[in-house]
């Protein structure tokens, strides 16, 4: 009997027999040729919405929309293997189901490569040719070389299938791609199945009993679960992997928001701390000037109207004592030759007035030398307290102040030619001794005092120049 030219339509051998031997024959050919294929589709079109649906939300991730279509294109063109009642004319019918089969293919090459990442670039414009070549050539071709067109045509879209697996085996062995080594895996049985139904599809070229060994079924659509379950594998990979990824980056986030809230709360201690410190200083600097002003003014009206020497002495060392918290504590760092000239200049004067010689001892190079607001207040506070013992009790005629640096070492030496420590009557350190021992003890230096072997008292100050000053 012949078939229409646009197909290769023919009537099986008709198997007649009792019903209970033909039924289970019946219900496999069913299962297998039309049951199968109609659940198939609707799995395949179900996933192809899902694609577009994931495409229109991410615009930027293409591979996703050519999928979605060719799992359509797919879903509808396989509806010939079990549609009996087409709405076109049969050749208009063939030339849409057989085009269809090549812009499919043409999609879902291009849509692996992309999703997979697997390279393909010089392969991607020729997979477009067979979009618009295989329509218009089948429109236009007599209908007597049709059936040898559209067997070129698979032939082109199996070689296709073929080169695009190259490209996914490349990527998985050379760049151990895992994406492309399960797309991989998935084409090669494509490959094959597609391969099988193009003999199916041309075999009347090269046989002569079509029937005898491929009984007239085609396989491809059968492998069209195993690219769905590759392609979903890889989504739900992919989204694991991104969602551990998200959790990574929420942990690390948390620990950063944590970290930066502990550096603000110290920050805002620190600032807490300072703005107190500001404040205190700021009290300070009122107070000290109001004793300035004040109490200032009025010890200079002692200087001038003591009775004697030792009140005017008394006096003069209480307002120096003023002026020196006043001074010494607006600045954070002093100059050690600006302080040792100040100390200089109120030694002279004191020990001048008491009738003493003094010979005064530095080396140069101390303007490159600071000292810290404490530890010039409390070695100027050691200095006057030993000058003033000096006045009151050694009966000297001479004292000698020297002051040297060695090996980051301030050292500050008074001796007298008096009586010794002890006086006239050797007793216990008093109060002044023992001030002058705490203020050493809190900027960090040694502090000693002893009677000289050919007589007086010597009082010797050592400071680390790197020591940090007890609060």
């Amino acid at each position: 009997m012949l078939s229409h030219a646009y197909t290769q339509a023919s009537l099986h051998p008709v198997s007649i027999g009792p019903d209970k031997l033909l039924r289970p024959k019946f219900e496999r050919a069913l299962f297998l040729r039309v049951t199968l294929n109609q659940t198939a589709s609707l799995l395949i079109a179900s996933m192809g919405v899902l694609m577009l649906t994931l495409w229109w939300r991410r615009k930027r991730d293409v591979a996703y929309g050519y999928f979605g279509v060719s799992a359509l294109l797919w879903a509808a063109q396989s509806t010939n293997l079990y549609l009996q009642a087409v709405p076109l004319a049969t050749a208009q019918w063939e030339i849409v189901i057989n085009s269809s089969f090549q812009i499919f293919s043409a999609f879902l090459l291009i849509s692996l490569l992309r999703f997979s990442a697997a390279g393909g670039r010089p392969l991607i414009p020729l997979l477009w040719l067979p979009v618009f070549a295989s329509p218009l050539s089948q429109i236009w071709v007599p209908a007597p070389h049709y059936l040898a067109l559209t067997a070129f045509w698979h032939v082109v879209t199996l070689l296709s299938a073929f080169v695009t697996l190259l490209f996914l085996l490349r990527a998985a062995i050379k760049w151990h791609n895992r994406d492309a080594g399960l797309m991989a895996g998935a084409m090669g049985l494509v490959v094959l199945l597609a391969g099988h139904d193009w003999l199916m599809h041309s075999q009347h070229f090269w046989l002569h009993r079509p029937h005898e060994f491929l009984d007239d079924l085609y396989l491809l659509h059968y492998s069209a679960p195993l690219v769905f379950l590759a392609v979903g594998m890889i989504m739900t990979s992919r989204f694991v992997r991104v969602l551990n990824e998200f959790e990574a980056l929420n942990d690390d986030l948390e620990n950063r928001v944590q970290a930066k809230h502990a550096q603000l709360q110290d920050s805002f201690s620190r600032m807490r701390a300072l703005e107190m410190d500001q404040a205190v200083a700021e009290e300070r600097e009122r107070i000290y000037r109001d004793l300035h002003d004040d109490v200032g003014a009025k010890l200079l009206s002692l200087v001038y109207r003591a009775g004697s020497p030792e009140s005017a002495d008394l006096a003069r060392s209480a307002l120096q004592d003023l002026r020196d918290v006043v001074s010494t504590t607006q600045q954070s760092n002093l100059n050690l030759d600006a302080v040792c000239a100040d100390w200089r200049a109120e030694c002279e004067q004191r020990l001048s007035e008491a009738g003493i010689a003094l010979d005064w001892t530095q080396p140069s190079g101390l303007e490159d030398l600071d000292l810290t607001q404490p530890q010039a207040l409390n070695l100027g506070r050691i200095l006057r307290e030993a000058v003033s013992n000096l006045i009151k009790h050694a009966r000297a005629s001479k004292a000698q102040v020297q002051i040297s640096v060695d090996a980051e070492m301030l050292s500050l030496l008074i001796r007298d030619d008096g009586v010794g420590c002890g006086g006239a009557s050797p007793r216990p350190p008093g109060r002044g001794v023992r001030n002058m021992e705490q203020r050493a003890s809190r900027i960090g230096a040694l502090f000693s005092r002893e009677t000289q072997v050919a007589g007086g008292c010597e009082i010797h100050v050592r400071l680390p120049l790197t020591a940090v000053p007890a609060e």
